[in-house]
């Protein structure tokens, strides 16, 4: 299927891409999804499909989409993730350039740890306007230490239950960025809400974790 090109607006599914699809979308450049209210997740990674050729659990089922470079998400109230990988089926990215996110007001987060070698590629991130989002990256699995080698620009604005960029004290690491955009975020710790300005994030966090404060509850960590 010589697809390149996604573009939703006002569906009425709660998925743009079932597993089962995603063999058959290779050429897929670019994803756009706007005002979709039922819409709960981009990939839909974890389903049981009936199909025999997905349904042998004693080997892990890797799906890349190698063209994908572009996801742009607007305006999806319900949203819940982008996708969820498991032990039997995962989902990589591996040339994705360039990911905005825009009023997703259900995101509690951008991606986990164990999708992090996925955005090795990845130039730009933008996250704004999503209410609860409470961090970009949560972890979900052991690692040694966060690295999104190429990423250039970073904008995080009008987030404002958000938490931090990760919570817990390993190292994370964005040695290109160049371009870092905070507005009118505040971010929580055990001494109350801190509004960090346009402080660099990674700093932020890092400094005041080791002055003492905690980011989120300390359930969270």
């Amino acid at each position: 299927m010589d697809i390149k090109e996604i573009n939703v607006e006002n569906g009425r599914s709660d998925v743009i891409i079932a597993f089962d699809e995603l063999l058959q979308l290779k050429n897929l450049e670019k994803i756009h999804a706007k005002r979709c209210e039922l819409l709960r997740k981009i990939f839909e990674v974890e389903l049981e499909v009936t199909d025999s050729k997905f349904n042998n659990e004693s080997q892990t089922i890797v799906v890349k989409l190698p063209k994908l470079r572009e996801v742009v998400l607007e305006e999806l109230e319900n949203l819940n993730y982008l996708w969820k990988n498991n032990k039997w089926r995962q989902l990589e990215l591996p040339n994705l350039t360039r990911l905005s996110i825009h009023n997703c007001n259900w995101l509690d987060d951008v991606f986990a740890t164990s999708m992090v070698s996925t955005f090795m590629q990845l130039q730009e991130l933008h996250v704004t306007h999503c209410r609860f989002i409470k961090v970009i990256v949560h972890k979900d699995d052991d690692f040694e230490r966060i690295v999104l080698p190429c990423l250039k620009s970073l904008k995080l604005e009008h987030l404002r239950y958000m938490k931090g960029f990760c919570l817990w004290e390993k190292e994370f690491l964005l040695p290109s960025l160049s371009t870092l955009v905070i507005k009118q975020k505040v971010i929580e710790t055990n001494e109350g809400f801190i509004d960090i300005g346009e402080q660099d994030i990674n700093s932020f966090i890092i400094t005041n974790k080791q002055q003492g404060r905690h980011f989120g509850s300390q359930e969270d960590e």
